[in-house]
């Protein structure tokens, strides 16, 4: 009889977690604020995971006042606006999690110069493993140094950050790569 209910407890809990980690994910998407952050380039595989568009954050750092005392890997929650481009950028960051106002919750990573670097929670962009190396070489080409047009739009709601789409060229990759291997 125990086994059963022991055995009834796990299966319950492989089907409880990740459903949470969706239904989490969903609300953020649904509910969140949009902000556009411009990325770098990176190399793309999880045998885990699969196949994906690996990202590098262009603003993933913050101004911080010398008084802070922060350690790395610590948890900081990371308030952000945007600039007059309309992309997003990171204003300050709290060692409590703000009351109002939008803010990504983060580890700290370095500091030095008065400034943090954040390791921010969105670094892949997942998609149908067929169509993530033709849009790896898209986004290669317009991440580079000579040509930066591509940026990522994150929701954010309560700390979380999810990614909603990641754009090329001024439009959505999953349209660029749509007839791609299917």
């Amino acid at each position: 009889m125990n086994t059963k209910i022991i055995y009834s407890l796990m299966l319950a809990a492989q089907l409880i977690i990740p459903g949470s980690m969706i239904v989490q994910n969903e609300a953020v998407l649904r509910a969140g604020n949009p902000y556009k952050f411009k990325t770098a380039p990176v190399d793309p595989y999880d045998v885990m995971r699969g196949r994906y568009v690996a990202l590098g954050v262009a603003v993933d750092e913050v101004a911080i006042d010398s008084s802070k005392d922060i350690k790395r890997g610590q948890i900081v929650y990371a308030i952000l606006e945007q600039d007059d481009t309309g992309f997003a950028k990171f204003k300050d960051v709290a060692l409590k999690r703000p009351r109002d106002g939008d803010y990504i919750e983060a580890k700290a990573g370095w500091t030095g110069n008065g400034k943090l670097n954040l390791e921010l929670p969105f670094d892949r962009y997942y998609m149908n493993e067929y169509k993530a190396p033709k849009a790896e070489e898209l986004y290669r080409k317009y991440s580079s140094k000579d040509n930066q047009d591509a940026y990522i739009i994150v929701k954010v709601l309560k700390g979380r950050a999810v990614i909603k789409d990641l754009y090329v060229g001024g439009k959505p990759i999953a349209d660029l790569v749509k007839g791609e291997n299917n």
